[in-house]
């Protein structure tokens, strides 16, 4: 039997025989197999074997009657052993969380499957750098070539509809060559999906329902309550209704139209906003950092905040309603961290063009590397591009909301392993972003 069919038992059983990994607890000895533990007496094995161990079961304590040891370790791990699995010999349950990442994982395969997404695999090898604004690693030269690793999958998922899919989601591994946190991981996972003659409302909607599906289904698995209420859809607030709810500035004001305008305004209003150089010459960086230094710290419920300033709309329709903001909404939890965001595609090669055009120019004047247009993602455009509206999910951050951790990382066992293994290691190649 498993450890795992043995303690569902809460009655007496005579000659089982049960495999696992022997652990001291506190005041007792565990048999281990992953995170499920139950308490054995009389093996007589070293600590920490692979052990099949034979005797009764009395309904919450297994009584060892023979012991054959499997496997001893040749060296007992510590807490000074640097490995994470040494770790989680030494501490079966924190493997609890590996668990509950492949549940979550699978359920989320359920529920787009059920709405008629296709899988897809996109590259994670790019030729070219992407024009967003985070740091992209760099290959070591492969047959004479380097290349750049993704940040995100988004340009080849559009593609995919192009070419006839009708929606389309990955769950894809991703590098931002950035420092580790408590809510980043420079090696990382995202749930990302597009469905063609989807609206923005219907995106959101979407990731809204598929996240609180994932609360009722998974929250009672972590070590404190997540923070969405599965039972009712998240707040929402429009950008610039916040911004004026939180700071005062209000954003339509004809003196805030302009970086100068509204760099004046912020100080104005005594707020510190620390931008320098040709940075401060660019509307969206005061927006950016306004938002994310005084705003954002001021949220106490989870909210979808929605309709960012044209300024941001990087790739996203205009609202047509009012082209002063776009389509574009993000999921964030009391504090300000990220958890989804969802956005209404521009896909007219014209307008993308200027858009990734003007980004352009932003990264060199935000001191960013050089990078060219994805002219494949132009043409694709070119050809036939369909409207759609879709978004992504940080796998790791959706996890660490559903369990109620306080830092990133829980279900990666080896999620910290660069980071220790590279403190302080310079970047290498291009800059890139989103």
């Amino acid at each position: 039997m498993t450890v795992d069919e043995i303690a569902a038992i809460d009655q007496r059983l005579h000659e089982v025989t049960v495999t696992g990994r022997l652990c001291g607890g506190v005041d007792q000895t565990l048999l281990a197999d992953g995170p499920r533990v139950i308490p054995v007496t009389g093996a007589n094995a070293p600590d920490h074997a692979w052990v099949e161990v034979t005797g009764d079961w009395t309904g919450d304590l297994l009584v060892a009657q023979r012991t054959k040891v499997l496997r001893a370790p040749e060296q007992p791990p510590t807490t000074a052993t640097e490995l994470p699995e040494a770790e989680a010999i030494i501490w079966p349950g924190c493997l609890e969380a590996i668990v509950h990442n492949a549940a979550m994982f699978r359920e989320i395969r359920l529920f787009l499957d059920g709405r008629d997404f296709v899988e897809v695999k996109t590259p994670m090898l790019q030729a070219a750098p992407e024009i967003s604004f985070f740091h992209q690693a760099v290959t070591q030269p492969m047959r004479g070539t380097s290349f750049y690793l993704r940040t995100d999958p988004e340009e080849y998922l559009k593609r995919y509809l192009t070419a006839g899919i009708e929606a389309v989601y990955e769950i894809s591994t991703n590098v931002r060559d950035d420092a580790d946190d408590s809510t980043h991981l420079t090696e990382f996972q995202s749930l990302e999906f597009y469905r063609r003659f989807m609206d923005f409302q219907e995106a959101r909607e979407l990731a809204d329902d598929l996240i609180r599906h994932l609360v009722r289904r998974h929250s009672a698995f972590g070590p404190r309550p997540t923070v969405i209420n599965p039972d009712r859809p998240c707040a929402r607030a429009r950008y610039a209704d916040l911004t004026k709810q939180v700071t005062g500035i209000d954003l339509d004001a004809p003196d805030c139209a302009t970086a100068a305008g509204l760099a004046a305004r912020i100080r104005s209003c005594g707020l510190t906003v620390e931008l320098s150089g040709q940075a401060t010459t660019w509307r969206r960086n005061w927006l950016d950092t306004l938002f994310d230094d005084h705003v954002l710290p001021a949220l106490d419920e989870p909210t979808w905040v929605t309709h960012f300033p044209a300024d941001l709309a990087y790739s996203y329709r205009l609202d047509p309603a009012n082209p002063n903001y776009a389509l574009r909404a993000e999921l964030y939890l009391p504090g300000g961290m990220e958890v989804a965001h969802v956005y209404e595609n521009l896909t007219v090669e014209r307008e993308l063009r200027e858009r990734y055009t003007v980004r352009r120019r932003h990264r060199l004047d935000c001191g960013l590397g050089e990078t060219v247009l994805n002219e494949s993602l132009m043409g694709s455009a070119r050809i036939g591009m369909p409207p759609m509206g879709g978004g992504a999910i940080g796998m790791e951050r959706l996890l660490m909301t559903l369990r109620g951790d306080d830092e990133i990382g829980a279900g990666v066992l080896f999620g910290q392993e660069i980071a220790k293994a590279r403190p302080g290691a310079p970047r290498t190649g291009e800059d890139s972003s989103t």
